[in-house]
């Protein structure tokens, strides 16, 4: 396996290229939702990124295979 970091809204990569995709980012949401603003009047909170049925519904039938693994992962504040 390898990291590649790249702008998720252009990724340099063709359709159909990956196994698997996976998400860590719900853990920085978590951390600051209490430093947020509320989100805009119609907008969803990206903690809801964090829901199954929340992200099933938003991708809908345009994924066909996927799974959903919920782990626990022990933080750190920087320079802990």
């Amino acid at each position: 396996m390898s990291w590649r970091e790249a702008d998720a809204e252009d990724l340099p990569f063709g359709d159909g290229s990956f196994d698997t995709v996976m998400s860590c980012v719900g853990l920085m949401f978590a951390i600051m939702r209490p430093y947020a603003p509320p989100p805009p009047p119609g907008a969803q909170p990206p903690p809801c990124w964090g829901r199954e049925d929340h992200v099933r519904t938003l991708l809908g039938d345009r994924v066909t295979d996927g799974e959903a693994h919920r782990r626990s992962l022990r933080a750190a504040a920087l320079g802990a």
